[in-house]
């Protein structure tokens, strides 16, 4: 007895005995649609590879242009840096008034002490003591003035 092959028809157009079976989508196409099938595949391919294109496009382009989390950094940056040369300038204008107060407060002292000398020179009224003294005055104001 003789077997009977049964034939598996196109899937597109349903006619004849498919050649052709497509390892992808598992379909069985005669001679003409496989055709049609394989340029569908590649009209799909072309598709993929403009959107391909096109990711890579925007992703170079990215590259050139900021990135917004970098320029709010650059700003705050700046606004640091500015607060920051502000509260320097402020300081230093309080030292030089606070340097200035202190030197005139050290320049009333020895006017002071240049008083008391010259009038002990002049009346020859001093001791050792007063010399020791003076001497102690006079290093303690070139200590502070030094600070």
């Amino acid at each position: 007895m003789a077997s009977v092959t049964s034939k598996t028809p196109c899937v597109t157009c349903g006619k004849g005995a498919g050649l052709f079976k497509c390892e992808g989508c598992t379909q069985i196409y005669c001679t003409k649609h496989v055709t049609e099938h394989r340029q569908t595949l590649h009209h799909q391919l072309d598709e993929i590879i403009v959107e391909h294109d096109s990711l890579q496009e925007k992703i170079i382009e990215n590259k050139d242009q900021s990135n917004p989390l970098t320029k709010y950094i650059d700003e705050w940056e700046q606004r640091s840096i500015m607060k920051i040369q502000q509260m320097a300038k402020e300081t230093r204008q309080e030292i030089v008034q606070l340097s200035n107060i202190h030197k005139r407060t050290l320049s009333k002292e020895l006017n002071l002490l240049t008083e008391r000398i010259k009038n002990a020179r002049e009346e020859d009224d001093f001791f050792e003591t007063d010399l020791i003294n003076w001497i102690s005055t006079l290093s303690r104001l070139k200590d502070e003035l030094m600070m």
